[in-house]
């Protein structure tokens, strides 16, 4: 079945939105290491940052649908969280100091 328009407006408008941030990381993230910032605690900066701004936003829209918190998924959830993300995010700004 075929999106309506109103449908597709709102998806063209949220990738515009995504581009977007994307580009505004990319300036930030070659403006912070001339500013002094360090290229290993920039990516921490933006994960606390990101955790507080999307934390009230997944407490009240995904209350009814949060599942147990076990011991497991938690450390599941850390070790994505410190070798996948921030790692990306290392690398990412490593390499971009590096060209």
């Amino acid at each position: 079945m075929c999106c309506s328009v109103l449908e597709r407006v709102q998806l063209h408008a949220a990738m515009l939105a995504l581009q977007f941030g994307y580009a505004g990381f990319h300036v930030v993230s070659r403006a912070a290491p001339n500013m002094g910032i360090s290229k290993l605690v920039f990516p921490v900066y933006r994960n606390v940052i990101a955790l507080f701004l999307l934390l009230p936003f997944a407490y009240y829209l995904e209350k009814k649908e949060r599942p147990a918190i076990a011991l497991n998924f938690v450390s599941q959830f850390f070790l994505l969280v410190l070798i996948g993300i921030t790692a990306n995010q290392g690398f990412y700004l490593l390499g971009l100091d590096n060209t």
